[in-house]
């Protein structure tokens, strides 16, 4: 299986990503030169990680018929160096429908089945944290 995503330049350094039937914009901020129509790259690379954790957070939680709500992940990424590359994410995982030790084991499981994580854990240091 791949996945394909198309780009679209636009002005200046906006760009406009078709994801399945889905458009994003892509775009630096103003102050590194762009018009700031949409979250940058690593932006997009942060928040793929939360996605795609979350997605397989929510479907540990549904095979095991816990019902959890106000679920709330907080992604950060530390860059470093030069040329800038992220070192760190941390994902901050807060839930509500089940105790602290379960949704560990929820998140434990996330992190096995999420794509993006198996992938950038290669490279960098992934850190999930449940508040």
């Amino acid at each position: 299986m791949a996945i394909t995503i198309n780009l679209e330049g636009l002005e200046s350094s906006a760009g406009s990503l078709q994801i399945r039937q889905h458009r994003v914009l892509v775009d630096r901020p103003e102050e590194k030169g762009g018009t700031d129509r949409g979250p940058m790259g690593g932006e997009y690379l942060v928040a793929g990680l939360a996605g795609c954790f979350y997605s397989n957070l929510v479907a540990a939680a549904e095979a095991r018929a816990i019902d959890l709500s106000n679920i709330r992940i907080q992604a950060s990424g530390e860059l470093d160096g030069m040329p800038a590359k992220f070192t760190s994410i941390k994902l901050t995982v807060n839930a509500q429908g089940c105790e602290h030790g379960l949704l560990e084991k929820l998140c434990q499981l996330a992190e096995k089945g999420c794509i993006v994580a198996n992938t950038l854990k290669t490279a960098l240091s992934i850190e999930i944290a449940v508040v």
